[in-house]
């Protein structure tokens, strides 16, 4: 997880913090360019499940939910986590919680 507090970058996982100089130098200026998002739908009763599984990877993605009746969730990710984050997509397709999914 990346928080901006005015010139400063916290990065939470991996506890590093940099100045806004220092990303600069880094070359990581364009560091949101690097998020992606994908669209699932689950029934109504899971939409906590899939939070909660999200959640225990820590940092792994961020879920909303866009429409709870009809059990439409966001995730967004860091592309460096993609493939871990269709891993746990799959997974969570054999396990018959997620229905549909679609890359936005």
């Amino acid at each position: 997880m990346i928080i901006f507090l005015r010139n400063i970058i916290v990065c939470v996982n991996s506890l590093c913090v940099l100045s806004l100089q220092q990303r600069i130098s880094y070359g990581i200026s364009k560091i949101m360019v690097d998020f992606q998002t994908v669209s699932l739908t689950v029934d109504r009763k899971d939409i906590f499940y899939v939070n909660y599984v999200v959640q225990g990877y820590d940092g792994l993605a961020t879920v909303s939910t866009k429409d709870p009746v009809q059990g439409h969730l966001i995730m967004n990710y860091h592309l460096d986590c993609k493939a871990t984050i269709f891993d746990l997509i799959k997974a969570l397709q054999i396990e018959g919680v997620v229905k549909e999914v679609h890359e936005l």
